[in-house]
């Protein structure tokens, strides 16, 4: 565990077999990036973000797997990345049961960075996977994955994932993992 995050930190990709894209969740958040320009570069900064959720992930039990892609360069500024990365990540591992895994997977599709956040956590039901994305909107099982103790949730954090993807140029969506889970 400690030697992942030390490489994501060093190098900003993780040397390991991969598990195969077929095992994963499918559903996706695609964020518009650039290759050129002087923009901070992706995996750097996805890097830095998971080294800062190790004491988090570990204390829960949890996994992180990332596979990043090297190279690629963000459109956005690296605040407004960043916010949008560690929102994605904050309710991966709130809705993460014990001892889950989360997967970050940053790939280069056509002119455009993918990024893939995926959980083992409850997913959420088909009519609320575009109002998660709502301002205020937030929605939390009762017990188990997600339920966090019952602590009180804005609901603004996807509101301003989407907020801040869509002012780069990206889109954001959600969907349910086949064998459970959500993928952001």
């Amino acid at each position: 565990s400690q030697n992942m995050f030390e490489t994501l930190k060093a190098a900003a990709i993780l040397q390991r077999p991969i598990t195969p894209m077929a095992e994963w969740p499918t559903a996706m958040q695609t964020l518009a990036m650039c290759w050129d320009g002087g923009a901070r570069a992706m995996g750097q900064q996805l890097g830095r973000i998971a080294a800062g959720y190790r004491p988090l992930i570990e204390g829960r039990h949890l996994s992180l797997y990332a596979d990043i892609e090297a190279g690629l360069i963000a459109q956005g500024g690296e605040e407004l990345i960043e916010t949008v990365v560690e929102n994605i990540l904050d309710n991966a591992v709130g809705f993460s049961p014990e001892s889950g895994r989360i997967d970050l997977n940053l790939r280069r599709k056509n002119m455009r960075a993918e990024l893939k956040v995926s959980d083992q956590g409850p997913g959420v039901p088909e009519n609320a996977l575009e109002r998660i994305f709502e301002r205020q909107y937030s929605q939390r099982p009762a017990e188990g994955a997600g339920s966090d103790d019952h602590r009180w949730h804005s609901g603004l954090g996807l509101w301003i994932v989407r907020r801040n993807v869509e002012a780069i140029g990206g889109d954001v969506k959600a969907s349910n993992a086949p064998k459970g889970g959500l993928i952001i």
